[in-house]
């Protein structure tokens, strides 16, 4: 089988549909990767080389983050920060890598800007990385939601990760996989041309008392 490599940031929508490609970085992104950049200088004492990309509300969510992970720390462990994180196969071919935001031992902080999406394959992606490079069975994800000032934190052992990520990975180098049209395909650079996303049109089409009040594309995609 022809690997590629892959990101965990597409894990949630590639668990949806094995098509889904992204697509250009919009406006919240680069905002986002801003934030990621100033996040990683306050670690390294760099704050003043990227100060003006971010305004002063973003810099006072990002000191809470700071905070939360502060707080967190084991002192037995670095702080580690954008620290590349490869997953290799049995013959040490690199399968996909990703740079985790801030690791601390078993521990993973991820910084997250924007909303609250469903990211626990991301997680266990960078996760199940960290575990096969370093050793361990578990790890701690914490995700920081600056705009929420919320914390949520959960474990990942090998033992659920490593099926959840290798069965993504089989998937998307299936090109037959099917279009599985989700929340996330408007993100999807293939969105225009999809063809499961056609089928939901056109079945919107025939059904006469279908109430767009109601519309929700997880509907559609279970109940056509």
């Amino acid at each position: 089988m022809q690997h590629h490599r892959h990101s965990p940031s597409s894990f949630p929508m590639r668990a949806k549909c094995a098509q889904y490609e992204s697509g250009p970085a919009g406006e919240a992104a680069q905002h986002g990767s801003a934030m990621h950049d100033v996040f990683a200088s306050m670690f390294e004492g760099k704050l003043d080389l990227f100060r003006e990309s971010v305004t002063d509300d973003d810099r006072e969510r990002l000191d809470w983050a700071k905070e939360q992970v502060e707080l967190r720390v084991n002192s037995e462990y670095p702080i580690e920060v954008e620290i590349k994180l490869s997953y290799t196969n049995s013959k040490f071919k690199e399968l996909y890598f990703g740079h985790g935001d801030v690791v601390n031992g078993p521990q993973l902080f991820d910084l997250k800007t924007g909303e609250q999406h469903a990211y626990w394959h991301q997680m266990a992606g960078y996760a199940l990385a960290l575990m096969d490079e370093r050793g361990y069975d578990q790890v701690d994800v914490h995700l920081l939601y600056s705009r929420f000032r919320q914390v949520k934190t959960y474990t990942i052992t090998k033992d659920q990760a490593e099926p959840a990520i290798n069965d993504i990975l089989v998937r998307v180098e299936n090109p037959e996989a099917p279009y599985t049209p989700n929340e996330f395909c408007g993100w999807c650079k293939k969105r225009a041309l999809c063809p499961g996303l056609a089928d939901r049109v056109d079945a919107i089409a025939v059904q006469q008392d279908w109430g767009l009040e109601s519309y929700r594309l997880d509907d559609i995609a279970k109940n056509p």
